[in-house]
């Protein structure tokens, strides 16, 4: 078989210009070819087994066709697996690759994430802040000053110059917490993670709004604390029945069901909670409404009484790989996107 073949053996055998294989294979969208030509290119390149050179390419157009993605979460964890899937099928479609990066640094003064691009190993960067996470001061300057592109999901970067990806946290609670109200209920009992990140204030914002907007509503907010966060997330995407944490919550939820009556709803604010409290639930066979404000996929068929509120995921990974193709074609493109939950339930009467 001959080595070193090149897209100048590709165009003698499909029998047109070196140029227009080269415009069929980047997938230039510029030049109008026909179905027929593309796909004798295609034959032609799959008969004589050609493989574009990628490190000449990108030395030619300056353009690597990847881009980093930055996220320190377990991709175990739903929610982020469904973010990232929902980058990689839109910039997939738009012949972009992603390099999954971390925050860490390797003998380095900038994080993993930006020293890729920085080598010139991809063209721009998304920026997960999963949990409030924000780009540390000293990379945002270096950033903002050399005009990197960046978009950024999970928090508001506050600068009108940076794209920027969220989801209305208040309003998911808002909007789940008015319609328990709606149903009759008016004694709430809300459990919450005691940290501090915008994702947590804005759901107490939203819980204490819709409370306040009716009257007699008595709202018991239990604060959780969690001793092991920094790995919540490994903890239970391995399922870790063992944990402290959750023998602890599980007696307070206890202790509580067991001196209260059924009439009233919960409010949790993670999915870790909602499982823990729907299993307790139905082992005690009460039929008490839950309301998750994050969705409870994985344990939907634990019981009946689930309100949630559905997070996009995959539709904020989308909007992020959108922004992101923006701003390479026009730097002054700067999306600003904020996605509403929306209210489901597995339960009709609810």
């Amino acid at each position: 078989m001959k080595t070193g073949i090149t897209s100048k053996d590709v165009a003698e055998l499909a029998k047109v210009s070196q140029a227009t294989v080269s415009y069929v294979l980047n997938n230039n969208q510029k030049q109008s070819i026909s179905e027929e030509t593309k796909q004798k290119i295609l034959n032609a390149a799959k008969e004589l087994n050609y493989i574009p050179n990628i490190a000449a390419r990108t030395l030619k157009n300056n353009k690597t066709s990847c881009i980093s993605v930055a996220i320190n979460k377990n991709l175990m964890t739903p929610r982020y697996s469904e973010l990232v899937e929902g980058i990689r099928s839109i910039l997939e479609n738009a012949n972009y690759n992603i390099m999954l990066c971390s925050n860490k640094k390797y003998l380095s003064i900038f994080p993993n994430y930006l020293n890729s691009y920085l080598q010139q190993r991809t063209d721009a960067i998304i920026y997960i802040g999963a949990d409030g996470l924000s780009i540390e001061p000293e990379s945002m300057d270096y950033i903002i000053k050399n005009q990197i592109p960046l978009v950024v999901f999970g928090y508001d970067t506050q600068n009108d110059t940076i794209p920027d990806v969220n989801i209305d946290y208040f309003y998911g609670a808002y909007d789940g917490t008015n319609h328990l109200i709606n149903k009759g209920y008016k004694n709430l009992i809300y459990f919450r993670p005691n940290i501090n990140i915008n994702q947590e204030t804005q759901r107490e914002e939203g819980v204490h709004t819709a409370c306040k907007e009716s009257t007699d509503i008595n709202l018991t907010i239990h604060n959780i604390n969690f001793p092991y966060f920094n790995e919540i997330d490994l903890l239970f995407s391995k399922k870790n029945n063992k944990s402290i944490w959750r023998t602890e919550f599980y007696n307070l939820v206890n202790s509580i069901i067991d001196n209260k009556s059924t009439d009233y709803a919960i409010i949790c604010s993670w999915v870790y909670m909602t499982e823990i409290v729907s299993k307790l639930l139905l082992t005690k066979g009460l039929k008490i409404p839950v309301l998750s404000l994050a969705q409870i996929d994985l344990f939907a068929n634990s019981g009946e009484n689930f309100i949630f509120s559905h997070l996009p995921n995959y539709i904020a990974g989308q909007e992020c790989a959108k922004a992101i193709l923006k701003l390479l074609n026009n730097p002054n493109d700067i999306s600003k996107v904020l996605l509403r939950p929306k209210l489901e339930t597995n339960n009709p009467i609810l």
